[in-house]
């Protein structure tokens, strides 16, 4: 078994993937999935250990309601890691809760889960029972159930509309229509080359060659065309105008949104490759949070923000794996 010090830094925005326990979006801001090693058949147990966070165990039940709720009947090895990693920051939150909570909290959790046993019971059914037919066990429900009551509880006395509008003044760049005019190199993922000619070693050494020439403008153009393998080359690497979400992957957007104009960002590595990209102008936006019909991805952020508040008032914990194939490869 492995015994490590889980890093408790600030992840990337994670707004699905942390609030409703989606990985797809954790894998789109993680980087490429092409290192993730093999994938090894489920345990059958539901109470098999995969780790353990501080003593507090993380078993295959819990895994199996997590990739239930995403619908992921054959999971890949990255979607098995990345639901760890959902299921490890949800533990840490949860304790932040309880213990925000006290024995009011207790409460709440405690009405949930005889409700769901009243739920179950109509049907003939134990929670066990229940737990049995979703391919868990009985303490996986139990922390499901403690999670979701905790959870909701939280959102509906801090996701309130004088925070939401606070979060927005802070962030309001993401949602106010800013647009920002990128041009990037592009390099695809390589598994066959090696030190000191992968793709994010070479993007390395030409942004270090492009930022020592001011402006830089030309020299990164000039360089796209030559480097890049994204058909943007043809136009010096130019993308176009962009804003924060869908134009880009997650992890270009997230690395760019705060730069200045003149700026050379990267190397990034997103699902598609590895990207070093170039910052020409940014045009703010001018809407308002009353003028944005949907407010679910705003509402959504603001949740992911408030989820990590929760993971980092705990300290450092401590994670044993003892599914090592379960173990992120950076740790």
């Amino acid at each position: 078994m492995a015994r490590i010090a889980f890093p408790c830094s600030r992840p990337k925005r994670l707004p699905a993937c942390i609030v409703a326990g989606t990985v797809f979006a954790w894998l789109a801001c993680a980087g490429s999935a092409n290192t993730a090693p093999p994938i090894v058949p489920a345990a059958s147990d539901p109470a098999t250990i995969l780790c353990k966070v501080d003593d507090a165990p993380i078993t295959h039940g819990d895994l199996t309601l997590l990739l239930k709720e995403q619908n992921q009947k054959d999971p890949s090895a990255a979607v098995r890691i990345a639901s760890v990693q959902v299921l490890i920051q949800r533990e840490l939150a949860l304790r932040s809760l309880k213990e925000l909570g006290g024995a009011a909290l207790a409460q709440v959790i405690q009405q949930r889960t005889e409700e769901a046993e009243r739920t179950a019971a109509k049907r003939g059914l134990s929670l066990d029972d229940q737990a049995a037919q979703l391919g868990c066990d009985g303490p996986s429900l139990h922390r499901k159930l403690a999670w979701q009551a905790a959870w909701a509880s939280f959102l509906r006395s801090r996701l309130n509309d004088t925070n939401l509008r606070r979060y927005f003044a802070r962030h309001h760049s993401r949602y106010d229509g800013t647009k920002l005019r990128l041009s990037q190199i592009f390099l695809t993922p390589d598994p066959s080359t090696t030190s000191p000619n992968t793709p994010a070693e070479k993007l390395e050494r030409l942004a270090k060659d492009l930022r020592a020439l001011q402006p830089s403008a030309e020299p990164f153009a000039t360089a796209a065309k030559e480097h890049s393998q994204s058909p943007s080359r043809d136009r010096g690497g130019e993308i176009g105008w962009i804003e924060a979400y869908g134009d880009v992957p997650p992890a270009v957007s997230e690395a760019v949104w705060s730069a200045e104009p003149g700026s050379i960002i990267g190397p990034v590595e997103s699902p598609l490759g590895f990207h070093l990209l170039y910052v020409h102008e940014r045009q703010a936006g001018e809407k308002t949070i009353d003028e944005i019909a949907d407010q679910t991805l705003l509402r959504s952020d603001a949740a992911s923000d408030l989820f990590q508040a929760l993971v980092q008032r705990q300290p450092k914990p401590e994670i044993e794996w003892v599914d090592t194939t379960l173990q992120p490869p950076e740790l």
